[in-house]
């Protein structure tokens, strides 16, 4: 794990956990100079570690991969405020990008995480060599799925307030039914019970951990500015969109949509790719999402394709936590959720 500490617009510190893979180690200290890096940016309730099935893959470690839990979620630490937004979470990645050393770089976003990519890419287009936009946010919120994360929030905040484990169960039902719908398996119930260690530590505890909640499992939704067609111009790398055609958070007319306002402001969209899989398709469905994700890169770098020899996948910075909760077993594809018991400790 690697800790860069950066200053924020406020004044005060923050401490992001970052974690690198390169070609030859799980877990480096630092990006190797000589490839390209891709940078991972999570979505809404899960961190970092929903990118283990990219960060295990060979074809895509024959580059530099970096992945950071954002500002209030995984084990990132700082002040969370209501000014914690897509625009300003654009701000701190670049910063925590600047403190690797790591001046120029690809970008994979996930859900919310695509308008913090694009935001980067606006803010810093020289920065950015391409952008990979999974399970695309539209630019504006489906009142719905606002509607769906705060009751999700107003459970959690019932849990917290009454020590009241009972809600969890529509918690963990609610969020899942979002970002897997019917793809619930030993993956995704791995995925699920680290995420409420992490949660149960940053967003339980006291009002102000519960407020933190709020602010970026809701507000970060709900107060993003509305990026417009002369922002978007902004972006000069190739885009491509991938969208899961069980997707129920964001169905593919949005992502159409967005496709249509990015070439309507000039970018270069490359493709817009439907693939199997739910809104966090990444997890279940790699061979859907990485080749994509790969030859992007390759073309943006004019490189040609050098994957790792190795029959199988890799070791990766959650592959050991992972594999104590079950997923890596010969039933991963096979178990309901229903079959599992939520673990906590």
């Amino acid at each position: 794990m690697h800790v860069p500490v950066i200053a924020l617009d406020s004044g005060e510190e923050a401490q992001f956990h970052v974690e690198i893979s390169t070609p030859t180690e799980a877990s480096a200290s630092a990006v190797d100079p000589a490839l390209p890096t891709i940078l991972f940016i999570h979505g809404v309730y899960m961190a970092q570690q929903i990118f283990e099935s990219q960060f295990s893959d060979p074809r895509l470690r024959q580059f530099n991969l970096v992945a950071v839990d954002r500002l209030g979620h995984g084990d990132s630490k700082g002040t969370v405020t209501e000014g914690t937004v897509p625009e300003k979470s654009a701000v701190d990645i670049k910063r925590v990008m600047d403190a690797l050393n790591v001046p120029s770089f690809h970008l994979l976003g996930l859900g919310i995480g695509t308008i913090v990519a694009q935001e980067i890419a606006i803010q810093y287009p020289d920065a950015i060599k391409s952008l990979t936009l999974v399970s695309t946010a539209p630019y504006a919120e489906p009142p719905e799925v606002n509607e769906g994360r705060a009751e999700i929030f107003e459970y959690w905040q019932e849990m917290g307030m009454s020590s009241d484990i009972s809600f969890l169960d529509d918690i963990v039902f609610g969020a899942m039914q979002l970002v897997f719908h019917e793809d619930l398996n030993r993956r995704s119930n791995a995925i699920r019970d680290i995420t409420l260690q992490q949660t149960f530590r940053a967003w339980l505890g006291s009002m102000e951990n519960i407020l933190v909640a709020r602010k970026v499992n809701l507000n970060f939704f709900m107060n993003r500015r509305l990026l417009t067609a002369k922002e978007l111009s902004a972006i000069r790398c190739p885009v491509q969109l991938i969208h899961g055609e069980t997707d129920i958070a964001y169905p593919l007319e949005h992502t159409l949509a967005v496709e249509q306002e990015l070439r309507a402001a000039g970018v270069n969209v490359t493709g817009v790719h439907q693939v199997r899989g739910p809104h966090y398709m990444v997890i279940s469905y790699p061979d859907e999402v990485n080749p994509y994700l790969r030859d992007l890169v390759l073309q943006a770098e004019k490189r040609k394709d050098s994957p790792l020899p190795i029959d199988g996948r890799l070791p990766t910075p959650w592959t050991e936590v992972l594999t104590e909760r079950g997923f890596y077993t010969a039933e991963s594809d096979e178990d309901s959720a229903s079959d599992d018991d939520i673990v906590i400790g």
